[in-house]
């Protein structure tokens, strides 16, 4: 195990070039994702979302479900988010390993 860290360590920390630079700075990953996700959003209808719109959309469909329907609602909507959010944290973590 040690020297398995010590190669990584010196893998990691040998001269980078321009052309080869890993992406290891999460900030540049995060804006880059951003871009691309901006990319992808405007080059095709079924790729479209509104994330400004969506909390005002299902505030409206929550209010409109009664009580026990809304708790559904909510941890169906909750279920979703903690995926995207595992998704997205997966994808960090892949271009992050050196």
């Amino acid at each position: 195990m040690a020297s398995f860290t010590q190669h990584r360590c010196l893998l990691t920390s040998s001269r980078v070039t321009e052309d080869n630079r890993p992406m290891a700075d999460r900030g540049a990953i995060e804006r880059a994702f951003q871009q691309t996700l901006e990319a992808v959003k405007t080059s095709n209808p079924q790729f479209v979302f509104d994330r400004e719109g969506r909390p005002a959309a299902i505030a409206a469909i929550r209010g409109a479900l009664p009580m026990m329907e809304r708790d559904l609602f909510d941890a169906v909507m909750e279920d979703c988010e903690c995926e995207l959010a595992a998704t997205r944290e997966a994808m960090f973590q892949m271009l992050t390993k050196s």
